[in-house]
């Protein structure tokens, strides 16, 4: 039975965004639960979990051939886990039930750890372009796509098993969500829109790392800042990509010393947190002079803490990345942490206490240019922006979210829910070339539009940026891989507008999936034999 593991890896793969047809992810449960009832051994199926996540991850080749084999091996563990969990369940259920909620279950969990988790390639990703998936998710979320997709793909065992009342229960849930999502309140209109102007220079980020100085890193951008400006663009927003801003920032009231690792040789770099602070006020102060004393620049960059003179020469600055706003005169006036970070590109296990850690992250930094010592926070936004046009009306209330985070629901829906009345995305993914990566940070984005009932902006370095209203259609872009700018009126929304996932949808997929850990618990201390379903009944 070794081919139906095989089988399903190869369908979900060919369901994700800029593969085949998003559709074959109902295809993708049946072979698994197929596999488990015909008595499947352990390695089969982590044969099957090392080529899907391969396939999944194969647009890591564009930074190294080799590199989609790096995670692979941990994660298919994960599809080794998924048939455990299916034998306990079946004790106590029936096999459509065991493996949708096995399959949930291992979704669910696999993203939110280790490490924050890895909840890319979801299996209702492919399905974000379709009207009547956003509409559901609207309600569920993508999160509870993936369960309904998942649903739908074993539903036939109810069918062959004659299982009648199993098999209406699912049409008829489908049919309660579809009537939630039809009448599912409109969001209200939330004041003036922001006036938002994007920057995407295609910078080629080895390149960036490696050849180009951060002189020629930041004329790329300016040089799309003037052709703006010289249309007669007047933004109350001026946002460069993540790491477009190429040098470090701390905060206005740091001192000390400015101290990190040298990527030439061993060693700290150090600079005195003044001069550091004198220069991202001269250089920005400047940039919003020309850009309009009413103007804000946004940009997502290095974030350092002042290190004390009296410390050790060996302490490092505390580094995080933020989402930074500054206002008149180049002054620092709000900051929010990225809280995900990027497994082994931007954090190490244990955040870097095991043996070994400092020489890895040190390894990392001076091949790839990534060194994986920040800190997360749980800090969250939405980011408050006084109006400078209007100072008599609220400030504004901006969500932000940096790369990694946009295939996380939870940082948009903790900030929806604290207020944010639009979202700006700053994600610089130039690492992954121009391909299927970018397909599938769209698609988590519609999702995050549907359940945040938020439109978003997102400013790339190469691709995609662009606007999505609340409704989830594109109304601006830009090209891939091609510099340029893109100016737009980002709509806001009332910041106490509240989507029916927002409400309570979010809670379906977690609810199942600590219920079928409880249950297969239980089976297993009950020592319950395997179920076998009884033919004929509902």
């Amino acid at each position: 039975m070794l081919w139906l593991p095989l089988f399903a890896a190869v369908i979900r793969a060919c369901s994700l965004p800029g593969w085949i047809w998003g559709p074959l992810a109902f295809a993708y449960a049946l072979p698994r639960i197929h596999h488990w009832e015909q008595g499947g051994r352990w390695w089969s199926d982590g044969l099957g979990g090392l080529l899907w996540w391969i396939l999944a991850f194969s647009y890591l080749a564009n930074i190294h051939p080799l590199l989609p084999l790096g995670p692979a091996p941990f994660l298919a563990l994960w599809w080794i886990g998924e048939a455990f969990l299916y034998r306990q369940l079946r004790r106590l259920l029936p096999a459509m039930e065991s493996g949708v909620l096995a399959l949930a279950a291992g979704e669910y969990f696999r993203s939110h750890m280790p490490m924050g988790g890895v909840p890319v390639a979801s299996p209702a990703l492919g399905l974000a372009d379709y009207d009547w998936a956003f509409a559901l998710a609207q309600v569920i979320g993508g999160p509870g796509l993936d369960l309904l997709v998942l649903a739908w793909g074993a539903w036939p065992l109810a069918l062959v098993h004659r299982r009648w009342r199993a098999a209406w229960l699912l049409p008829l849930a489908t049919a309660i969500l579809a009537v939630l999502a039809a009448f599912s309140p409109a969001p209200a209109e939330g004041g003036r829109p922001l006036r938002v102007l994007g920057i995407q220079p295609n910078l080629d980020v080895l390149e960036k790392n490696d050849v180009l100085l951060v002189e020629d890193v930041t004329e790329a951008n300016l040089v799309q800042v003037a052709k703006a400006l010289e249309m007669g663009v007047q933004p109350d927003l001026l946002v460069w990509a993540e790491t477009m801003f190429p040098y470090p920032v701390m905060p206005e009231d740091a001192q000390g010393w400015l101290r990190r690792p040298s990527r030439r040789g061993p060693g700290l770099e150090e600079k005195p947190a003044a001069s550091v602070i004198d220069f991202q006020r001269i250089f920005i102060g400047r940039l919003l002079h020309f850009v309009g004393p009413k103007a804000y620049f946004l940009t997502g960059a290095h974030f350092y803490q002042g290190v004390d003179s009296k410390l050790p020469e060996e302490t490092e600055s505390v580094r995080t990345s933020e989402t930074l706003a500054f206002g008149s005169g180049g002054r620092l006036v709000a900051n929010l942490p990225k809280t995900v970070m990027v497994p082994f590109g931007e954090s190490l296990p244990f955040q870097g206490r095991l043996p070994g850690s400092k020489p890895f992250a040190l390894w990392i930094y001076r091949h790839f240019g990534l060194l994986p010592t920040f800190l997360p926070s749980p800090v969250l936004g939405p980011m408050e922006l006084p109006d400078l046009r209007h100072p008599e009306r609220p400030p504004w209330q901006v969500g932000v979210a940096i790369c990694w985070e946009n295939v996380y629901e939870k940082p948009f829906r903790l900030q929806a829910q604290r207020g944010a009345e639009a979202f700006l995305v700053l994600s610089n993914e130039a690492w992954y070339g121009i391909g299927t990566e970018m397909d599938q940070m769209l698609a988590a984005t519609r999702y995050r539009v549907a359940e945040s009932g938020r439109g978003v902006f997102r400013v790339t370095n190469d691709g995609h940026t662009l606007w999505m209203d609340p409704r989830g259609e594109v109304k601006a872009s830009l090209p891939r891989g091609q510099a340029g700018w893109l100016a737009v009126d980002l709509e806001r929304v009332a910041g106490d507008t509240q989507s029916l996932y927002l409400m309570g949808g979010w809670r379906l997929r977690p609810a199942l999936a600590w219920l079928a850990l409880i249950l297969a618990l239980a089976a297993r201390i009950l020592g319950r034999r395997h179920l076998d379903p009884p033919p004929g009944r509902g």
